[in-house]
Protein backbone atom coordinates (compact mmCIF):
# COMPACT_ATOMS: atom_id res chain seq x y z
CA UNK A 1 0.00 0.00 0.00
CA UNK A 2 0.96 3.64 -0.99
CA UNK A 3 0.38 6.51 1.56
CA UNK A 4 -1.60 8.34 -1.66
CA UNK A 5 -4.51 5.32 -1.20
CA UNK A 6 -5.36 7.47 2.10
CA UNK A 7 -6.98 10.06 0.13
CA UNK A 8 -9.86 8.12 -0.75
CA UNK A 9 -9.82 4.99 2.07
CA UNK A 10 -12.96 5.36 4.53
CA UNK A 11 -13.26 4.32 8.13
CA UNK A 12 -16.29 2.10 7.51
CA UNK A 13 -16.20 2.04 11.74
CA UNK A 14 -17.83 5.34 11.76
CA UNK A 15 -17.46 6.95 8.31
CA UNK A 16 -14.28 8.95 8.28
CA UNK A 17 -11.95 10.40 5.64
CA UNK A 18 -9.45 11.10 7.94
CA UNK A 19 -6.98 7.93 8.00
CA UNK A 20 -3.11 8.09 8.77
CA UNK A 21 -0.42 5.35 8.16
CA UNK A 22 2.06 3.51 10.19
CA UNK A 23 4.51 1.83 8.28
CA UNK A 24 6.19 -1.12 10.40
CA UNK A 25 7.76 -2.57 7.33
CA UNK A 26 8.20 -1.07 3.48
CA UNK A 27 10.46 -1.67 0.15
CA UNK A 28 10.82 0.43 -2.50
CA UNK A 29 7.23 -0.35 -3.69
CA UNK A 30 5.32 -0.11 -0.55
CA UNK A 31 4.17 -0.81 2.69
CA UNK A 32 4.37 -4.08 3.12
CA UNK A 33 3.62 -4.05 6.49
CA UNK A 34 1.95 -1.70 9.59
CA UNK A 35 -1.33 -0.41 9.73
CA UNK A 36 -3.98 2.47 8.47
CA UNK A 37 -5.52 4.47 11.38
CA UNK A 38 -8.72 6.31 11.72
CA UNK A 39 -7.67 9.86 13.14
CA UNK A 40 -11.35 10.08 14.10
CA UNK A 41 -12.19 7.27 16.06
CA UNK A 42 -8.59 5.41 16.18
CA UNK A 43 -9.89 1.81 14.28
CA UNK A 44 -7.31 0.28 13.35
CA UNK A 45 -6.81 -1.91 9.69
CA UNK A 46 -4.03 -4.26 9.20
CA UNK A 47 -1.50 -4.30 5.79
CA UNK A 48 -0.18 -7.40 5.43
CA UNK A 49 1.60 -8.00 2.62
CA UNK A 50 0.94 -4.43 1.00
CA UNK A 51 -3.06 -5.59 1.18
CA UNK A 52 -5.25 -3.37 3.52
CA UNK A 53 -7.43 -5.10 5.39
CA UNK A 54 -11.00 -3.35 5.38
CA UNK A 55 -12.88 -6.53 5.73
CA UNK A 56 -11.78 -7.70 9.56
CA UNK A 57 -14.16 -10.33 10.88
CA UNK A 58 -16.20 -10.78 7.86
CA UNK A 59 -20.05 -12.04 8.06
CA UNK A 60 -20.94 -15.88 7.22
CA UNK A 61 -21.34 -15.77 3.88
CA UNK A 62 -18.23 -14.17 3.17
CA UNK A 63 -16.48 -16.46 5.37
CA UNK A 64 -17.75 -19.78 3.97
CA UNK A 65 -16.33 -18.19 0.31
CA UNK A 66 -12.52 -17.72 1.26
CA UNK A 67 -12.89 -21.21 2.55
CA UNK A 68 -14.91 -22.61 -0.37
CA UNK A 69 -11.99 -20.95 -3.06
CA UNK A 70 -9.60 -22.37 -0.67
CA UNK A 71 -10.83 -25.51 -0.84
CA UNK A 72 -10.91 -25.68 -4.80
CA UNK A 73 -7.53 -24.01 -4.98
CA UNK A 74 -5.71 -27.00 -2.56
CA UNK A 75 -2.29 -26.92 -2.65
CA UNK A 76 -0.73 -25.37 -5.22
CA UNK A 77 1.43 -26.54 -7.73
CA UNK A 78 4.88 -24.97 -8.66
CA UNK A 79 3.44 -24.02 -12.35
CA UNK A 80 0.60 -21.95 -11.00
CA UNK A 81 2.56 -18.84 -11.28
CA UNK A 82 3.49 -19.26 -14.75
CA UNK A 83 0.05 -19.75 -15.39
CA UNK A 84 -1.05 -16.63 -13.76
CA UNK A 85 1.49 -14.84 -16.03
CA UNK A 86 -0.80 -15.76 -19.35
CA UNK A 87 -4.47 -14.82 -18.01
CA UNK A 88 -6.68 -14.10 -19.25
CA UNK A 89 -5.20 -15.84 -21.92
CA UNK A 90 -4.74 -19.17 -21.32
CA UNK A 91 -5.45 -21.87 -24.36
CA UNK A 92 -8.96 -23.32 -23.14
CA UNK A 93 -12.73 -22.36 -24.21
CA UNK A 94 -13.60 -20.90 -20.91
CA UNK A 95 -10.76 -18.25 -20.87
CA UNK A 96 -10.90 -17.80 -24.62
CA UNK A 97 -14.40 -16.55 -23.84
CA UNK A 98 -13.54 -14.55 -20.69
CA UNK A 99 -10.28 -13.09 -22.79
CA UNK A 100 -12.63 -12.35 -25.80
CA UNK A 101 -14.96 -10.35 -23.89
CA UNK A 102 -12.63 -8.62 -22.10
CA UNK A 103 -10.74 -7.33 -25.02
CA UNK A 104 -14.13 -5.97 -26.73
CA UNK A 105 -14.46 -4.04 -23.59
CA UNK A 106 -11.15 -2.37 -22.74
CA UNK A 107 -10.92 -0.85 -25.87
CA UNK A 108 -14.25 0.74 -25.12
CA UNK A 109 -12.46 2.21 -21.47
CA UNK A 110 -10.34 5.58 -21.46
CA UNK A 111 -8.04 4.70 -19.17
CA UNK A 112 -6.14 7.76 -19.95
CA UNK A 113 -5.06 9.62 -16.59
CA UNK A 114 -8.16 7.39 -15.15
CA UNK A 115 -9.06 5.99 -11.42
CA UNK A 116 -10.04 2.38 -11.67
CA UNK A 117 -11.76 0.26 -8.87
CA UNK A 118 -11.38 -3.13 -10.08
CA UNK A 119 -14.37 -4.73 -7.70
CA UNK A 120 -14.19 -8.55 -7.05
CA UNK A 121 -10.64 -8.60 -8.99
CA UNK A 122 -9.79 -11.91 -6.97
CA UNK A 123 -6.17 -13.08 -8.89
CA UNK A 124 -6.22 -9.47 -10.09
CA UNK A 125 -5.13 -10.67 -13.65
CA UNK A 126 -7.64 -7.50 -14.86
CA UNK A 127 -6.39 -5.18 -12.87
CA UNK A 128 -3.01 -5.74 -14.04
CA UNK A 129 -4.17 -5.23 -17.68
CA UNK A 130 -6.19 -2.02 -16.65
CA UNK A 131 -2.71 -0.87 -15.21
CA UNK A 132 -0.83 -1.83 -18.35
CA UNK A 133 -3.22 -0.02 -20.70
CA UNK A 134 -2.68 3.29 -18.89
CA UNK A 135 -4.28 3.85 -15.88
CA UNK A 136 -3.66 6.57 -13.73
CA UNK A 137 -4.66 4.25 -10.09
CA UNK A 138 -5.54 1.11 -10.01
CA UNK A 139 -7.22 -0.03 -7.13
CA UNK A 140 -8.04 -3.81 -6.84
CA UNK A 141 -10.30 -5.09 -4.09
CA UNK A 142 -11.86 -8.66 -3.31
CA UNK A 143 -12.82 -11.22 0.06
CA UNK A 144 -9.90 -13.33 -1.19
CA UNK A 145 -6.58 -12.63 0.22
CA UNK A 146 -4.95 -16.27 -0.65
CA UNK A 147 -1.79 -16.26 -3.46
CA UNK A 148 -3.32 -17.79 -6.82
CA UNK A 149 -7.53 -17.16 -6.08
CA UNK A 150 -6.75 -13.92 -4.07
CA UNK A 151 -5.25 -10.33 -3.58
CA UNK A 152 -1.47 -11.98 -2.92
CA UNK A 153 -1.24 -12.91 -6.85
CA UNK A 154 -0.76 -9.47 -7.42
CA UNK A 155 3.15 -9.80 -6.48
CA UNK A 156 3.57 -12.13 -9.33
CA UNK A 157 2.46 -9.14 -12.03
CA UNK A 158 4.11 -6.35 -10.43
CA UNK A 159 7.12 -8.14 -10.56
CA UNK A 160 7.18 -9.12 -13.22
CA UNK A 161 5.92 -5.81 -15.38
CA UNK A 162 7.68 -3.62 -12.65
CA UNK A 163 4.01 -1.71 -12.17
CA UNK A 164 2.27 -0.92 -8.86
CA UNK A 165 -1.30 -1.08 -8.53
CA UNK A 166 -3.43 -1.29 -4.71
CA UNK A 167 -4.99 -4.13 -3.53
CA UNK A 168 -7.60 -4.03 -0.90
CA UNK A 169 -9.57 -6.78 1.29
CA UNK A 170 -13.06 -5.59 1.47
CA UNK A 171 -16.72 -6.86 0.84
CA UNK A 172 -18.27 -5.37 -2.50
CA UNK A 173 -21.60 -4.29 -0.93
CA UNK A 174 -19.82 -2.12 1.33
CA UNK A 175 -16.59 -0.52 -0.29
CA UNK A 176 -14.63 1.33 2.09
CA UNK A 177 -13.70 4.29 -0.41
CA UNK A 178 -14.86 7.76 0.04
CA UNK A 179 -18.18 8.47 -2.44
CA UNK A 180 -16.84 10.07 -6.04
CA UNK A 181 -13.71 8.40 -5.70
CA UNK A 182 -13.44 7.02 -9.26
CA UNK A 183 -14.14 7.38 -12.88
CA UNK A 184 -13.61 3.84 -13.94
CA UNK A 185 -15.23 0.70 -12.28
CA UNK A 186 -15.03 -3.00 -13.71
CA UNK A 187 -15.66 -6.20 -13.10
CA UNK A 188 -15.42 -9.62 -14.69
CA UNK A 189 -17.31 -12.67 -13.21
CA UNK A 190 -17.62 -11.08 -10.10
CA UNK A 191 -21.00 -9.65 -9.37
CA UNK A 192 -22.80 -12.53 -9.66
CA UNK A 193 -21.24 -13.66 -5.75
CA UNK A 194 -22.81 -10.85 -4.42
CA UNK A 195 -25.12 -11.38 -1.26
CA UNK A 196 -27.28 -8.60 -2.33
CA UNK A 197 -26.79 -7.50 -6.09
CA UNK A 198 -29.01 -4.36 -5.87
CA UNK A 199 -26.41 -3.59 -2.71
CA UNK A 200 -23.84 -3.99 -4.57
CA UNK A 201 -24.80 -1.55 -7.18
CA UNK A 202 -25.88 1.00 -5.08
CA UNK A 203 -21.88 0.73 -3.59
CA UNK A 204 -20.70 0.80 -7.19
CA UNK A 205 -22.93 4.70 -7.68
CA UNK A 206 -22.08 5.57 -4.56
CA UNK A 207 -18.02 5.48 -5.51
CA UNK A 208 -17.94 6.49 -9.19
CA UNK A 209 -17.63 9.72 -9.97
CA UNK A 210 -19.97 12.03 -11.98
CA UNK A 211 -20.89 10.89 -15.08
CA UNK A 212 -17.99 8.35 -14.38
CA UNK A 213 -18.66 4.50 -15.84
CA UNK A 214 -19.07 0.82 -14.65
CA UNK A 215 -17.91 -2.00 -16.96
CA UNK A 216 -19.67 -5.21 -15.94
CA UNK A 217 -18.49 -8.33 -18.05
CA UNK A 218 -18.48 -12.61 -17.92
CA UNK A 219 -21.19 -12.53 -15.79
CA UNK A 220 -23.77 -15.58 -16.18
CA UNK A 221 -27.23 -14.87 -17.11
CA UNK A 222 -30.39 -17.11 -16.67
CA UNK A 223 -32.74 -17.21 -19.81
CA UNK A 224 -35.72 -15.56 -18.71
CA UNK A 225 -38.04 -18.55 -18.53
CA UNK A 226 -35.33 -20.82 -17.64
CA UNK A 227 -35.56 -22.19 -14.12
CA UNK A 228 -32.85 -22.07 -11.57
CA UNK A 229 -30.61 -24.95 -11.44
CA UNK A 230 -27.68 -25.41 -9.36
CA UNK A 231 -27.65 -28.94 -9.02
CA UNK A 232 -24.38 -30.56 -9.40
CA UNK A 233 -22.74 -26.65 -9.13
CA UNK A 234 -19.22 -27.46 -7.30
CA UNK A 235 -18.76 -24.20 -6.47
CA UNK A 236 -21.75 -24.26 -4.42
CA UNK A 237 -21.32 -27.73 -2.60
CA UNK A 238 -17.97 -26.36 -1.41
CA UNK A 239 -19.71 -22.91 0.15
CA UNK A 240 -19.33 -20.53 -3.16
CA UNK A 241 -21.97 -18.12 -3.62
CA UNK A 242 -23.31 -18.55 -6.49
CA UNK A 243 -26.40 -17.00 -8.26
CA UNK A 244 -27.64 -16.86 -12.07
CA UNK A 245 -29.83 -13.67 -12.04
CA UNK A 246 -32.00 -13.08 -15.36
CA UNK A 247 -31.22 -10.05 -17.57
CA UNK A 248 -34.29 -8.28 -16.28
CA UNK A 249 -32.80 -8.72 -12.68
CA UNK A 250 -29.69 -7.64 -13.72
CA UNK A 251 -31.32 -4.46 -14.90
CA UNK A 252 -33.85 -3.92 -12.14
CA UNK A 253 -30.40 -3.69 -9.78
CA UNK A 254 -28.77 -1.17 -12.25
CA UNK A 255 -31.37 0.93 -12.42
CA UNK A 256 -32.59 1.12 -8.79
CA UNK A 257 -29.10 2.11 -8.22
CA UNK A 258 -29.72 5.06 -10.06
CA UNK A 259 -27.46 3.99 -12.69
CA UNK A 260 -28.09 3.76 -16.60
CA UNK A 261 -27.53 0.43 -18.61
CA UNK A 262 -26.02 -0.18 -21.71
CA UNK A 263 -25.94 -3.67 -23.08
CA UNK A 264 -23.44 -4.88 -25.03
CA UNK A 265 -22.93 -7.95 -26.96
CA UNK A 266 -20.23 -10.43 -25.89
CA UNK A 267 -17.29 -11.01 -28.35
CA UNK A 268 -18.06 -14.49 -28.54
CA UNK A 269 -21.98 -14.40 -29.95
CA UNK A 270 -20.68 -11.46 -32.63
CA UNK A 271 -17.98 -14.24 -33.91
CA UNK A 272 -20.33 -17.25 -33.95
CA UNK A 273 -23.01 -14.84 -35.97
CA UNK A 274 -20.53 -13.59 -38.61
CA UNK A 275 -19.18 -17.55 -39.03
CA UNK A 276 -23.09 -18.42 -38.98
CA UNK A 277 -22.94 -20.62 -36.12
CA UNK A 278 -25.82 -18.83 -33.82
CA UNK A 279 -26.89 -22.56 -32.77
CA UNK A 280 -24.46 -22.57 -30.26
CA UNK A 281 -26.31 -20.58 -27.93
CA UNK A 282 -28.78 -22.34 -25.88
CA UNK A 283 -32.73 -20.95 -27.06
CA UNK A 284 -35.72 -21.48 -24.85
CA UNK A 285 -38.32 -23.59 -26.52
CA UNK A 286 -40.82 -21.43 -28.94
CA UNK A 287 -38.67 -18.33 -28.63
CA UNK A 288 -37.44 -16.25 -31.39
CA UNK A 289 -33.89 -16.41 -32.19
CA UNK A 290 -32.55 -13.02 -32.40
CA UNK A 291 -28.92 -13.74 -33.22
CA UNK A 292 -29.52 -13.43 -37.10
CA UNK A 293 -30.49 -9.91 -36.62
CA UNK A 294 -27.05 -9.59 -35.69
CA UNK A 295 -26.28 -10.91 -38.81
CA UNK A 296 -28.38 -8.55 -41.15
CA UNK A 297 -28.08 -4.88 -38.76
CA UNK A 298 -23.97 -5.96 -38.07
CA UNK A 299 -22.53 -3.56 -35.14
CA UNK A 300 -25.72 -1.23 -35.42
CA UNK A 301 -27.62 -3.57 -33.33
CA UNK A 302 -25.53 -2.21 -30.34
CA UNK A 303 -27.79 0.83 -30.36
CA UNK A 304 -30.91 -1.44 -30.28
CA UNK A 305 -31.20 -1.64 -26.47
CA UNK A 306 -35.01 -3.27 -26.53
CA UNK A 307 -33.54 -6.00 -29.24
CA UNK A 308 -30.60 -6.70 -27.27
CA UNK A 309 -32.58 -7.19 -24.14
CA UNK A 310 -34.51 -10.13 -26.11
CA UNK A 311 -31.40 -11.42 -27.11
CA UNK A 312 -30.74 -11.76 -23.38
CA UNK A 313 -33.86 -13.06 -22.55
CA UNK A 314 -33.79 -16.01 -24.71
CA UNK A 315 -29.98 -17.39 -25.18
CA UNK A 316 -27.82 -18.32 -22.77
CA UNK A 317 -24.57 -15.50 -23.18
CA UNK A 318 -22.49 -14.25 -20.95
CA UNK A 319 -23.25 -10.72 -19.51
CA UNK A 320 -21.65 -7.61 -21.24
CA UNK A 321 -22.72 -4.43 -19.60
CA UNK A 322 -21.68 -0.64 -19.27
CA UNK A 323 -23.84 1.30 -16.33
CA UNK A 324 -23.97 4.85 -16.74
CA UNK A 325 -23.94 7.51 -13.91
CA UNK A 326 -25.45 10.92 -14.78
Amino acid sequence: MRSELLSTLICLNCGSGQMKLASTMSDDREVREGSVQCRHCEAQYSITNGIVDMLGEPPDWIAKEQQGWLTLLGEPAPALAEQMLLLPYLPDPHWQEHAGNFNEIIDRIDLHDAAVLDVGSGRTWSARWLKRRGARQVVACDVLRAKYIGLETADIFMEADNIFFERVLCDMERLPFASGSYDVIFTTASLHHANDLTRAFTEIARVLRSNGRAFIINEPVRRLRSPVNMHGNLEIEVGINEHIYTIDEWLKAVKKAGLRPQLLLPDAVIRSVKQQKPTQFILENNQVNYLPWINILGRHIMGLQSVLVRVYQNHAIPLMLIAHKC
